[in-house]
Formats: structure tokens, C-alpha cells, sequence
């Protein structure tokens, strides 16, 4: 039961990058679900308190400095939210190459992006909503897409003891 309820994680990221990617928001709800999915999985694994704890302490943690980087206009809002939604899943010693995974991921789309704002050179783009707002030098990155590929990296190391404590028989 509980690797089922285990496909919350990649799933709510999945969600979250297809709405960022076509709207450029992430809604709160999914962030949400993700903080109560690894509720519901840790209470359905096993997981101890003080382990819970712990990992929902690094959720806290991460809001707290991705409120800074908000403040500074490094990252979106929803950005924040979901990458400290995800934090829990992750646990405190995959943090650094979950944080690493996001941070090339999202390199790779940067540089895609640029390279398609750099293409059109200036001139009107036809086509769907989302695709004029990708190419226009007007709008962000939609970096929840980083955080879901970073996520869906690591997922794996995240489903071990070392991440939320869970390993495959």
C-alpha cells in the first residue's frame, strides 16, 4: 500500500511542472497534497515520529530560506512552496543532490529558453498562449519543471531508508 501512496511524490511534481511550464503558476493545492502525501506515507511505512519530524523541520527550513530567496526575486513563490513540500521526501541527507539535480535541471531549461527567446529575435510568436509566454523576454522561468526533474532524478534515493525510509524488497 504504501508504494502506491509513494507515487504522490512524483506525481504531484509531474502535476505541478505541467502547470508551471503552461500557465507559469503552480497551483498551492499541489504543494498541499504533496505535504500530506508524505504524512499519509510515513504514518502507512512505518516512519517514525522523531524521523517525521525531523524531515517536516527541513520542509520548514527550506520555506525559510526560499522566503528570502523570494524577497531577493530569485524564485517564484510557488517555487518555494513546492520545493519545501518536497523537502520532506527528500530528508536532510539527499537534500544537497536533490537541491543539485534542481539547480542543472533547471541550467538546462534556462539555456533552452534563451536559446528559443534568442531564435525569434524580436518578433511576434503564433501559437498557444503558453508557447507566446515562453518566448517572450516578459515572463520567468518556469522552474517548477526544474524542481519536478530534480525530484523525479533523485526518486529513487528519496524511496530508501536514507530518504522518507522506505526501500524496495
Amino acid at each position: 500500500m504504501s508504494a502506491i501512496i509513494a507515487l504522490v511524490f512524483p506525481l504531484t511534481l509531474i502535476a505541478a511542472a505541467v502547470s508551471d511550464f503552461k500557465r507559469l503558476e503552480i497551483p498551492n493545492g499541489l504543494s498541499v497534497v504533496l505535504l500530506m502525501g508524505f504524512l499519509v506515507y510515513s504514518f502507512a511505512s512505518g516512519i517514525g515520529l522523531d524521523r517525521i519530524g525531523a524531515n517536516l523541520a527541513l520542509g520548514l527550513a527550506v520555506l525559510l530560506v526560499g522566503a528570502v530567496l523570494f524577497r531577493f526575486g530569485l524564485l517564484g513563490g510557488g517555487d518555494i512552496k513546492l520545493l519545501a513540500a518536497a523537502a520532506p521526501w527528500v530528508g536532510w541527507s539527499e537534500l544537497p543532490s536533490f537541491l543539485l539535480w534542481v539547480a542543472l535541471w533547471g541550467g538546462v531549461l534556462a539555456a533552452a529558453i534563451l536559446i528559443v527567446r534568442r531564435l525569434k529575435g524580436g518578433r511576434a510568436v503564433s501559437g498557444p498562449q503558453w508557447w507566446q509566454r515562453l518566448c517572450s523576454s516578459d515572463y520567468g522561468v518556469p522552474y517548477g519543471v526544474s524542481i519536478c526533474a530534480g525530484g523525479l532524478t533523485v526518486w529513487i534515493d528519496v524511496l530508501n531508508p536514507v530518504g522518507v525510509g522506505y526501500s524496495f524488497p
